[in-house]
This record gives structure tokens, C-alpha cells and sequence, in this order.
């Protein structure tokens, strides 16, 4: 893989490109931008880039955009021992310990096969407390051959003191055009689902890569299920929380998320209706009778109250781990209630 085979951020790309070429590679970065659009891939080629073997030809990308030197391979197989992928592990959050023990502690190692020793903190916002003040000792006094790369969708989260002391690139949502390009290469959609498809990836490239037909279609089931449920149906109400929280696949945690996500921009939609905003900004156009009637019957600050709860109920599933069904039980009977 290189960069010539990662779409979009051509910009940030070429930035990294020119920083090796003029010998000017900043002993701290912090890459940022929506979740999804790439930010993790450009930074393991930047460490490939560092470390390659062949760095003159790649500098003018090989035929292919691919290098099989033993550097370029072993960090393809996270083998390689000059470069670590810190990530959540057991739980939400990374703790101090995987902070000291997978950084602090080979950091200031020499390079043992390669030019730099680079590390990369995926999601860094997920550092607690303890770990972000530990890493920060590090960033103080970086050795001369170290790399770190901090990689963020909510950089807020981050103490002030790390960020100043990293050289921040921003990622931005990738156009519509390439998330189009990538859905018809990957083959799984008939043409008539592209145009949503494209709406529901959101410029997110992991999210375009995740939409397939049953989950296109999923989406119909939750919109019509959601906007005819009764808060007096309880048996219907638990039938249709039992569907959502059974799914077991390889995929489960993914399609949970796009559950969740199909429900925000479903929100803004009827927001926007509500709000007399041009149709043209609907993600669910074809949903628009269903919308239109939600939006009269709710108020603007009940639509925002919804927004809020489900905005609630995914810190609850994704950064606490609190139980799938309880969550998901009081966030369908919320919607029965509207």
C-alpha cells in the first residue's frame, strides 16, 4: 500500500511526502478529522515511508503503488519492531499502562532495524487521564529518532498541553465522488442504491466499505418500524429491541453504530422539514412522507430532546460498555413516546 492507493487528502499526503523529502519530520503529530476517512492508513504509510528500504523509489511511487521491502512488509503484518499501533484493547479507554509499556518504554530504544521508532495512538482521545499525563511526559523530550502520531475524531478531549506540542494536520470528509468511486469497485450495491449510499457514508470511507444490500435494506425496516411504534405496544416494542440487540456477526459493532447513525440523520432530517430547509439536504429522500409527518407532529425542541437521548444512549454503548439491551430498550421506548 501507498499513498498513491489511499483516496482523497491529497493535501495532507503530499504535506508528509515533502517533510521526508526536506528532512524536516516532526518528532510529534497529531492527525484529526472525522472517524473513518483514512487517518490511521496515511499514518502507517507515513511510518512505511520512514522506515523503507527502497525510500528513493517510493519517494516517486513504484509501479503500483506498492512496496515488498522487509520493512514495508512487516509493518503491513504489524511485525515490525521499530513501529507500534497503541489502540483500545479490553475495555473503552487506554490506560497508563499500555501508555509506559508500549511507548515509554521502547521509545527512547535506539531504532533496531529501521531509521525511526514510530508509534501511533489510535483514537488518543480515549486515553484516561492518568495515560494522557504520562504520554505528555514523553512528548516533553522526544528522542531525536522517534516518530509519534496521534491519531483523533474528538482532539477536544485531549489535554491542551499535548496538542500544542504536536504538529496538527486536519483530515476532512472525503467527497462524495470518491465514496461513489469506492462503492462501485467494491461491487456489492445494484446503481440504484449508490446515491444513499454515498448519503449515508457521510465522506466516511469505513462507513462506505461496511454498506451492503441487507444493511440498505435494514435501513427501510427501522425507519417504518420506528415511526409506527405506540408506547402502549410493549410486546411489539420488545420484539423489535430483541432484533436489533441479537444480531450476532462478525460485523455486530459496526452495524450497531450504523443503526444508531441511520437514526441521527433521520433526526436532522425531519429537523430540516421541520425547519422549512431545502429537500435537496435530506439524507432520506425517499423517506420524505414519513419525515414530513413526524416533523408536524413534533415540536422542534422534542426533535432536539430525541437527538440528546440518542446522543445518550451512545456514549452509554460505545465508551462505557453499559448493557446493549438495557440501553436499547430505553431508546425505542423514548421514540414509542414521542
Amino acid at each position: 500500500m501507498s499513498f498513491i492507493n489511499i483516496l482523497g487528502h491529497d493535501f495532507q499526503k503530499e504535506f508528509l511526502l515533502k517533510s521526508i523529502e526536506k528532512g524536516r519530520v516532526a518528532n510529534s503529530y497529531l492527525f484529526y478529522g472525522q472517524e473513518g476517512i483514512g487517518k490511521r492508513l496515511i499514518a502507517l504509510e507515513f511510518a512505511k515511508l520512514l522506515n523503507c528500504k527502497r525510500k528513493n523509489d517510493r519517494l516517486e511511487e513504484t509501479p503500483g503503488g506498492v512496496c515488498e521491502c522487509s520493512s514495508c512488509l512487516k509493518i503491513d503484518s504489524s511485525n515490525h519492531p521499530d513501529v507500534t499501533l497503541v489502540k483500545c484493547e479490553d475495555s473503552s479507554e487506554i490506560k497508563v499502562k499500555q501508555i509506559r509499556e508500549q511507548i515509554e518504554d521502547l521509545i527512547y530504544l535506539k531504532p533496531y532495524e529501521g531509521k525511526y521508532k514510530v508509534s501511533i495512538v489510535n483514537d488518543a482521545e480515549a486515553m484516561n487521564t492518568n495515560a494522557q499525563n504520562a504520554f505528555l511526559k514523553t512528548l516533553e523530550e522526544p528522542p531525536g529518532e522517534a516518530v509519534i502520531i496521534l491519531i483523533s475524531s474528538k482532539p477536544q478531549q485531549l489535554l491542551k498541553t499535548i496538542i500544542s506540542r504536536c504538529q496538527r494536520l486536519e483530515f476532512f470528509r472525503l467527497s462524495d465522488q470518491v465514496i461513489e468511486d469506492c462503492i462501485k469497485q467494491k461491487g456489492e450495491l445494484s446503481q440504484d442504491r449508490y446515491a444513499i449510499a454515498v448519503k449515508l457514508s457521510q465522506g466516511s470511507l469505513a462507513k462506505a466499505i461496511l454498506l451492503d444490500e441487507e444493511l440498505i435494506s435494514e435501513r427501510k425496516r427501522i425507519i417504518e418500524k420506528i415511526s409506527e411504534l405506540k408506547k402502549d405496544s410493549a410486546v411489539e416494542l420488545l420484539e423489535f429491541v430483541d432484533s436489533i440487540a441479537s444480531q450476532k456477526s462478525s460485523k455486530e459493532h459496526d452495524h450497531l453504530k450504523i443503526f444508531f447513525e441511520i437514526l441521527f440523520m433521520w433526526l436532522k432530517d425531519i429537523l430540516y422539514l421541520k425547519s422549512n430547509i431545502s429537500d435537496e439536504n435530506l439524507v432520506h429522500k425517499d423517506f420524505y412522507e414519513i419525515s414530513k409527518k413526524l416533523s408536524e407532529r413534533w415540536s422542534a425542541e422534542h426533535i432536539l430532546e430525541l437527538r440528546s437521548f440518542l446522543e445518550e444512549a451512545w456514549v452509554s454503548l460505545f465508551h462505557r460498555n453499559v448493557n446493549k439491551q438495557y440501553v436499547l430498550e430505553n431508546l425505542i421506548i423514548k421514540f414509542a413516546q414521542a
